[in-house]
């Protein structure tokens, strides 16, 4: 039985980059729309026997009237293509929150107890589908834990929005373990609300977030999509298909000893042609980072690489994380706190004795971590505090 799975559409929901509001090209505001069409397609093609949605198809912070419409036309198409659509609801969509009036009679959506959908497929085999929705947004029970046994079908599939394990970075929304899954006779375990693809668990049962169908922000780099699942006599075997059709990406540009203009505007060209040879939109956070004695002419210009936008490639933000360019030379041997500072930091990069005591302690305390320093990280770290001291004692910094 072949399955196609995915979680976390969030179609409505504008891009935002945090800083100055929102990201309002029509290719990207309709991004998430974009990837939804990419997986009906896909599942028409594939001639898939069922499409599962495991929640936060809308998100109703946001005006949702036209990403409604969108969706119930996109699934008119798979019920003209005879591929059901299974869905429950989720945090961003809770059922109290949410009308699905208009549905086609493939979409098979839970409640808020979990219940039980079959369908027989064109090669005659039963497919059960146990689902439980959000009633409300902040749900704080453990729903993984009222699902039943699953039932005596040919394929078992949960289907469910939860946080499993307490991912990070997540609302603990119908928070729930791996031994909640365990135990109660399912094939798959089909996850939404962590935006990350993962897999928890490979099999008996196979437990997975499909992840967002499309990146919703620099926090979410990479390729998102969705899961092709081959079902057979209990072996679960899954394929990532990606789906997005705009990919971010966190560029930082270090511009340390970078003294000319032309010199910093070909190394930012060279970072966004490599972005836009890609097949996907890419949107960029670009961060410049370094001491450089372009730091005060960057900082006056606000926009200072947002000329270099192009065909595939949009920025999310610049942030200008420059510092002054410091020549401690011009301070050693001088009379003065500027010149001690220039003489001591010399001195402890090239005393030998106290590399290897500052190192041997900082092994010490890396061990916790299990992080490794070597002698020469020290010894750059030395030299780059003295200039980082010189700054902030000529008021550079």
């Amino acid at each position: 039985m072949r399955l196609l799975l995915a979680a976390d559409l969030h179609l409505g929901k504008p891009f935002s980059n945090g800083k100055s509001g929102s990201v309002t090209q029509k290719s990207l505001r309709d991004a998430t729309h974009m990837a939804f069409t990419k997986l009906v397609n896909t599942a028409i093609e594939k001639r898939v026997d069922a499409l599962l949605l495991a929640g936060d198809i809308l998100d109703i912070d946001f005006a949702v009237l036209r990403a409604r419409l969108f969706f119930i036309g996109e699934v008119k198409r798979l019920a003209e293509a005879g591929v059901p659509v299974f869905i429950v609801h989720g945090n961003h969509d809770p059922m109290n929150g949410t009308s699905w009036s208009g549905l086609p009679e493939n979409c098979l959506v839970f409640g808020s107890t979990p219940e039980e959908r079959c369908i027989t497929t064109a090669s005659g085999e039963v497919l059960s589908v146990v689902g439980c929705s959000h009633q409300t947004k902040s749900i704080t029970q453990n729903l993984a834990s009222q699902f039943p046994q699953a039932p005596d079908t040919d394929v078992k599939v949960a289907l469910l929005h939860a946080n499993l394990g307490g991912v990070g970075g997540h609302e603990n929304y119908a928070p729930c373990q791996l031994n909640d899954l365990q135990g109660k006779g399912y094939d798959l375990w089909l996850l939404g609300h962590v935006h990350t693809r993962m897999t928890a668990q490979k099999a008996s049962p196979a437990v997975l977030y499909p992840g967002s169908l499309q990146g919703l922000s620099i926090r979410e780099t990479g390729a998102h999509g969705a899961v092709m699942a081959e079902i057979s006599h209990g072996q679960v075997h899954t394929e990532f298909l990606p789906m997005d059709v705009l990919r971010w990406h966190s560029v930082e540009l270090d511009l340390t000893g970078c003294d000319e203009l032309p010199h910093f505007y070909n190394k930012l060209q060279s970072a966004m042609d490599a972005l836009a040879s890609s097949d996907f939109t890419s949107v960029v956070r670009l961060t410049l980072s370094g001491r450089t004695v372009l730091h005060d002419e960057l900082r006056k210009s606000e926009d200072v690489a947002l000329d270099f936008a192009q065909d595939g490639v949009v920025f999310e933000s610049v942030r200008d994380n420059t510092l002054p360019a410091i020549n401690p030379d011009e301070y050693e041997g001088k009379e003065s706190v500027m010149g001690e500072v220039v003489k001591r930091s010399r001195e402890w990069v090239n005393d030998a004795e106290q590399i290897q005591h500052l190192t041997s302690q900082a092994q010490e305390m890396a061990k916790k971590y299990g992080c490794e320093i070597t002698e020469d990280d020290i010894r750059q770290a030395v030299a780059e505090a003295g200039i980082d001291a010189l700054g902030s004692l000529s008021g550079e910094v």
